[in-house]
């Protein structure tokens, strides 16, 4: 058994020898399928081979659902136990059943690019609708070939080398197509790091971490004064010089920031100070407290990147919303329309299901 990595792809894979020819057998993405049971699956090939039969037998005797079957076991067996938040367990649900509809009456394992074009090109132009779906076609199809109901080969829904090449490239609203990239651990990484984060102690430890529980800039983070806070309404309000748009902008703290917060001692008038008396805390810091925990493939800027995704890969929220928390500019119509009265409750729920995912390990 083997994983085989190719960019974003990562996919447990049992390869093997019979009549001279080597065969290659998929497991499933490693996304989906934990170590313990690919080691199973590749036992239950390695019986076959033993007792001279062909590995491929267990998938051909199998009888190949329909999609819509393949993506309400996916939902039952696989992402509904891990799902906290019953928006995000019904917006699966909404994805992959009216959106996905002329998907559903296909047998799981006659389904090809063109079908998944099928559905995809109408909403394309709803990126992040567009987005999930995609990403959700993929692990039920990933999640068919575990069950034994695909053949192994090239997902359909696969984007890197597969769709990017038949759909059109679309920038996000009130991106800045000129702003510098950092790297970002994928989010579903987070909840594990956040478990180890939180055993460590250290004033640079709980400054990342508050840094990703708020997704804000460490500039901000790092230059944060008690004056803007406010533990009792849960509320962080960083005045617009410290800014990069130049307007204030109120930060919803979710519980666990807000317990965090009433546990650190008050020395001077920063938040996180730094070494040296009536100093801010270095921005190096963070960094260094992230390359002390084994992590290399990614920065603290990038776990903004990293809520981003999430919120468009996992939940119902909308895109603006997203943008509105970290702060980006996506349009005065747009912020005019959620800030007039209710953008900060819309956010504190956004950001208390974003500390609920990232203390899901814990």
């Amino acid at each position: 058994m083997f994983a085989r990595i190719n960019g974003q792809r990562r996919r447990w894979v049992f390869i093997y020898s019979r009549e001279s020819r080597s065969h290659e057998l998929g497991i499933g993405s490693m996304r989906d399928v934990t170590l313990a049971r690919a080691r199973e699956r590749a036992a239950d090939f390695r019986r076959e081979l033993a007792e001279g039969r062909d590995p491929r037998s267990l998938r051909v005797a199998v009888v190949a659902p329909t999609f819509g079957e393949a993506a309400n076991a996916y939902i039952a067996d696989v992402a509904g136990p891990t799902i906290s938040h019953i928006q995000t367990l019904r917006h699966w649900k909404r994805t992959l059943g009216k959106d996905a509809a002329k998907l559903r009456p296909l047998r799981v394992d006659r389904i090809g690019v063109e079908d998944v074009l099928d559905v995809l090109k109408p909403i394309w132009s709803r990126k992040d609708t567009a987005k999930k779906l995609r990403s959700r076609i993929e692990r039920v199809l990933d999640f068919a070939v575990v069950k034994g109901w695909r053949e192994a080969g090239a997902n359909p829904a696969a984007w890197q080398g597969n769709l990017v090449e038949a759909l059109p490239k679309r920038e996000r609203k009130g991106e800045d197509t000129g702003a510098k990239h950092y790297e970002a651990m994928p989010f579903a990484d987070v909840p594990a790091f956040m478990d180890r984060l939180r055993a460590k102690d250290g004033i640079a430890e709980r400054a990342l971490e508050f840094a990703i529980l708020t997704a804000a800039r460490t500039g901000e983070v790092i230059g944060a004064d008690w004056k803007e806070i406010d533990v009792d309404r849960g509320l962080w309000t960083i005045p617009a010089h410290r800014m990069k748009s130049n307007r204030e902008h109120r930060v919803p703290l979710a519980p666990r920031a807000i317990a965090m917060l009433r546990g650190l001692p008050h020395i001077g008038s920063h938040v996180f100070p730094g070494e040296k008396r009536h100093a801010s805390m270095a921005h190096s810091r963070l960094l260094l407290a992230l390359r002390a925990m084994g992590v290399t493939g990614s920065t603290p800027h990038g776990f903004r990147s990293s809520f981003r995704d999430w919120v468009a890969e996992e939940t119902d929220y909308p895109h603006e919303l997203a943008e509105l928390s970290l702060a980006h500019s996506v349009g005065d119509t747009v912020v005019r329309a959620y800030l007039r009265g209710d953008g900060l409750r819309k956010r504190r729920e956004l950001m208390n299901a974003w500390e609920t995912y990232c203390n899901a390990d814990g």
